[in-house]
C-alpha cells in the first residue's frame, strides 16, 4: 500500500498512521465549533463555486452532453465534456474525503483504508 512505501506520504511515521501537525495556523484546532466552521467555510465556497460553474460554459456544455440530442448539432466535444465532469466529481469527492478524515476522524490508518471486500456465501 501506498500508505506504507513512501514515507512523505504518511509524514514519516513508522506505523503508516497520519495524523495532522501542529501548525501556527491552528486550522486543526481540538475545538469542534472551529472545525465545524471550517468545513462549513470551505463547504460554501465549493457550493459556490459549483453553481457558478453549471452557469457558465461549462455547465451548458454538460446539459447538452446530458440531453444528447443538441450535443452533435452544437459541435461540444463530448468526450472531453465527459471526462472534465468526472475530472471534477471527482476533485469534489477528494475533498469531502479529506474534509471527513480532518474533522471527524483527526487520523486516517492504512489497515482501516482496505480495499477487500468481505467474501459471502452464494447460497
Amino acid at each position: 500500500m501506498a500508505l506504507t512505501k513512501f514515507g512523505w506520504l504518511s509524514n514519516y511515521s513508522s506505523s503508516g498512521v497520519i495524523t495532522r501537525r501542529s501548525s501556527r495556523l491552528r486550522l486543526g484546532s481540538r475545538h469542534p465549533v472551529k472545525r465545524y466552521l471550517l468545513v462549513l467555510a470551505i463547504v460554501s465556497v465549493m457550493a459556490l463555486a459549483a453553481k457558478n460553474m453549471v452557469r457558465s460554459s461549462i455547465g451548458r456544455a454538460w446539459m447538452a452532453v446530458r440531453d444528447m440530442d443538441v450535443a452533435p448539432r452544437s459541435r461540444i466535444p463530448i468526450v472531453k465534456t465527459k471526462l472534465l465532469a468526472f475530472a471534477i466529481s471527482s476533485f469534489y469527492c477528494g475533498v469531502a474525503g479529506a474534509l471527513y478524515a480532518f474533522a471527524y476522524l483527526g487520523t486516517v490508518e492504512p489497515a482501516g483504508l482496505s480495499s477487500s471486500f468481505p467474501s459471502g456465501s452464494s447460497s
